[in-house]
C-alpha cells in the first residue's frame, strides 16, 4: 500500500508560487514543516471538520482540532463496509459525506456520525454502474459526478443515487477520455476533469457538452506526465497534481502557468496524488514523501518563499 502525506499551504502563500522553467529545475526548502497527525485523502465541512483515509479501508472524522471524532475501519462489501476508498467530497445539500467506494465499485454515503445511509453503483459498462470509479465532485444543487476510469466516462447522479446522464468515451483526441482520475467544479459552473491517460484537462459543461481542453502531454511549464487531481479555488485558479513528475501545475486566472515541487524537511514530496482545500483556502496536497511515511502539515505557511525557494 502506498502511504501518502499531506503539505498544507496558506491562502496568502499560494499567491507567492514560483515559476519554474522546466520541472527538472526544483529548489530547496530552508525550513521543515511540523509533522501533525497521519492521514491520506481528506474533505472538508464548512465547520472545520475533516473527513479523511487514514488507510486504504477507513473513514476518520476529525474535528477542526485534529481530534479523531469516529472511525470506520471494517472491510467488507455490506452498506458501511469500504474496500479502497479513493475520494470523498462533502455535500452541502444534504450535509452528508460521499465516498467513492473503488474496490466495491460504488458510492456510499455517510451522515456526519458516521452512519451509513445508502449506495449505489456495482462493477459493470451500464449507466450508473462502474469500474475502477476514482473521483468525486458535487455541486451546489446537489449533482454528483463521478469519474468512472475503466469505462472512460463520467457519470452524473442525484443526490439519492439516480442516475441522470453520463459524457465521455474512449478516445485520445477531441471530448474524448482515457482513464479519467481527478474532477473539479469551476466557479463559473463548467467540469474540469483529469484526463490522465491523455495528459491533459478535459472541459465541459454540466449537460456533458465539451467545452475544450488544456495541458498536453510533456514535461515543460504546462505539460502533463500522468495526471491524477485537480483542485480549483474560488477565483478560478487551478492546481493539478501530476503523479509521475512529483510537481503540482498553475493555471492562475489570468492566464499564466506555473508549477513548483512540494517538500518538507530533508525530503520531497514525491509523486503527489490528491489535492483538497479546505474553507478557509488552504492546499492540501497528499503524496509519497522520501521517507515512506505519510504526514498531515498542519501550520499554515506564513512565506511561500521560506519553503520553496
Amino acid at each position: 500500500m502506498n502511504r501518502r502525506g499531506f503539505l498544507r499551504l496558506s491562502a496568502g502563500s499560494l499567491a507567492a508560487l514560483p515559476l519554474l522553467k522546466h520541472p527538472m529545475a526544483s529548489a530547496q526548502q530552508t525550513s521543515p514543516i511540523a509533522q501533525a497527525e497521519r492521514r491520506f485523502i481528506v474533505a472538508f465541512a464548512p465547520n472545520g471538520y475533516s473527513y479523511g483515509r487514514d488507510s486504504l479501508h477507513d473513514l476518520v472524522c476529525r474535528d477542526a482540532a485534529g481530534s479523531v471524532r469516529w472511525r470506520i475501519n471494517t472491510l467488507g462489501t455490506a452498506l458501511g463496509e469500504l474496500n479502497c476508498v479513493s475520494d470523498i467530497s462533502y455535500n452541502t445539500t444534504d450535509a452528508s459525506i460521499y465516498v467513492v467506494d473503488r474496490g466495491n465499485c460504488r458510492i456510499q454515503v455517510f451522515n456526519l456520525d458516521g452512519q451509513p445511509l445508502r449506495q449505489w453503483g456495482g462493477p459493470g459498462e451500464e449507466d450508473g454502474k462502474f469500474e475502477f470509479p476514482y473521483g468525486i465532485a458535487i455541486d451546489d444543487g446537489g449533482q454528483v459526478f463521478v469519474t468512472d476510469s475503466m469505462n472512460h466516462r463520467v457519470q452524473v447522479f442525484a443526490s439519492d443515487g439516480t442516475f441522470i446522464r453520463t459524457f465521455g468515451e474512449l478516445e485520445q483526441s477531441g471530448d474524448g477520455l482515457n482513464g479519467p482520475r481527478g474532477i473539479a467544479l469551476h466557479p463559473d459552473g463548467s467540469i474540469h476533469v483529469v484526463d490522465s491517460a491523455n495528459q491533459r484537462i478535459q472541459m465541459y459543461q454540466k449537460s456533458g457538452a465539451y467545452i475544450g481542453a488544456y495541458g498536453s502531454a510533456g514535461t515543460d511549464v504546462g505539460q502533463f506526465l500522468f495526471p491524477s487531481d485537480i483542485a480549483i479555488t474560488a477565483d478560478g485558479t487551478r492546481y493539478i497534481a501530476d503523479s509521475t513528475s512529483d510537481f503540482v501545475t498553475v493555471f492562475s486566472p489570468d492566464g499564466s502557468t506555473s508549477l513548483f515541487q512540494p517538500k518538507f524537511g530533508d525530503g520531497r514530496l514525491a509523486k503527489p496524488r490528491w489535492l483538497a482545500l479546505r474553507p478557509d483556502g488552504s492546499l492540501y496536497i497528499t503524496g509519497l514523501p522520501a521517507t515512506a511515511e505519510s504526514f498531515t502539515y498542519a501550520p499554515a505557511v506564513p512565506n511561500f518563499a521560506q519553503f520553496f525557494s
